[in-house]
């Protein structure tokens, strides 16, 4: 595995690079790229490598909440994993200028000159949303054999799902600690060999093909809580022949693992308060005993301390809050307007470790959407909706207002 000591927190950072360290956790280096909701660490400008990736959310679900870590890391134990070889010679690598270099937020890229012997091939690398895309163009030489090999993080405890053979396939970890990872691949007579092992020590992904032409090689990655990782594989399964095409897209993380119970159906313009009990997955808290971040507490809720919340899409005149002594959401105000709506509740820990730099902050992160819904107001006598027979009652009394106008002034001319 791969982890980087604290040491590391104290590299220089040159003036032209502060804008970029700003977009990224306080923690991170000026060679990490934050996208969509995954962290990039160790992006080298001399060679197209990444050391690893972890997962990281900005701003989840527009919640305003900002976290350095969600659920998964050690994406990877570095890619490429030694050299790149082209007809079994180490290729050399050089940077060239033309690429944009790191830009979190946004497509960052890198272009490298690469050589051997006999051979000389193009690189360009590039990075934005929860993607990276490694395109190799042959320069000279004759056509050989180009191999590149990944090393990943699950070390042998993965398994592999063949969408496409040789050109779109799907891992996922077995200990449910690092992301799900898409492989797109494409090349003349391209193999891509991701490894199905069963509790063995092949972690090794490996990509080749004929330099008769370029070769395209991209990794998408998707974070998920405990509970959810069969539901990320198959949002990947579902998306990985076609990641090319969706190149640069932040990928949500697969965290619905909570629930909250739905409120009784509120009426517009009267005042409401309820206490809706919320229930977390059963597979959370005994994952949640082996992690190492959390130096084995017992449970997600076990201190209250350390547990926040935010709400997403309340309907107007309404407010949430989460208790999390008690388990259960509070929902108080007066609705404004009629209308069913779906809210979401986020909860996330204060004191979990990010898996790269080790440094407390907010992650593990859990969603539960639930529907309120808000009817017309009511007439307090009768009980029925006011807004249909406000509108009758209404042209009942001008007809009657008319009606006895009438009246009057015929009697008027009778006399």
């Amino acid at each position: 595995m791969n982890r980087r000591t604290s040491a590391l927190l104290v590299a220089p950072i040159a003036l032209g690079l502060v804008a970029v360290a700003a977009a990224l956790p306080a923690s991170a280096d000026t060679d990490d790229i934050t996208g969509g909701n995954i962290l990039w660490s160790n992006v080298d400008d001399g060679s197209p490598f990444i050391s690893d990736a972890e997962s990281y959310y900005p701003d989840l679900l527009g919640s305003g909440v900002a976290l350095p870590f969600g659920w998964t890391g050690d994406a990877l134990d570095g890619i490429p994993e030694g050299s790149i070889r082209v007809g079994g010679e180490n290729i050399s690598w050089t940077s060239v200028p033309g690429g944009s270099g790191w830009v979190s937020g946004g497509l960052s890229s890198f272009q490298y000159a690469g050589v051997s012997t006999s051979y000389e091939i193009d690189a360009l690398l590039e990075i934005q949303g929860n993607y990276a895309r490694w395109t190799f163009t042959p320069v000279s030489g004759p056509a050989d054999t180009f191999e590149m090999v990944a090393n990943l993080g699950s070390d042998g405890y993965q398994d592999a799902t063949v969408v496409t053979a040789n050109s779109a396939v799907v891992s996922s970890d077995q200990n449910a600690a690092d992301p799900v990872i898409g492989y797109w691949f494409s090349g003349p007579s391209g193999t891509l060999d991701v490894p199905d092992s069963s509790g063995g020590s092949n972690d090794d992904v490996t990509w080749t093909a004929e330099t008769s032409g370029p070769i395209v090689a991209i990794l998408a990655l998707q974070d998920y809580a405990p509970c959810a990782e069969a539901t990320a594989t198959a949002e990947m399964v579902a998306r990985v022949a076609n990641l090319n095409g969706t190149f640069g897209q932040s990928i949500e993380g697969a965290l619905e693992c909570a629930t909250v119970a739905t409120p009784a159906a509120l009426s517009q313009g009267t005042a409401a308060s309820q206490s809706l009990p919320v229930t977390i997955d059963p597979t959370i808290d005994p994952w949640m005993a082996d992690s190492w971040q959390l130096e084995d507490r017992g449970s997600y809720l076990s201190d209250p301390t350390v547990v926040g919340s935010a709400f997403v899409g309340a309907p107007a005149g309404l407010t949430f809050a989460f208790d999390p002594a008690t388990s259960q959401v509070t929902m108080s105000g007066t609705p404004t307007a009629a209308g069913t709506t779906e809210v979401t509740m986020v909860l996330y820990l204060t004191d979990v470790e990010d898996y790269i730099y080790e440094v407390p902050g907010n992650g593990y992160p859990l969603v539960a959407h639930f529907t309120v819904t808000v009817g017309a107001p009511t007439l307090a006598a009768t009980g029925t909706d006011s807004g249909p027979w406000l509108a009758v009652g209404g042209m009942l009394v001008l007809l009657g207002a008319g009606a006895l106008g009438a009246a009057r002034a015929s009697r008027r001319r009778a006399a």
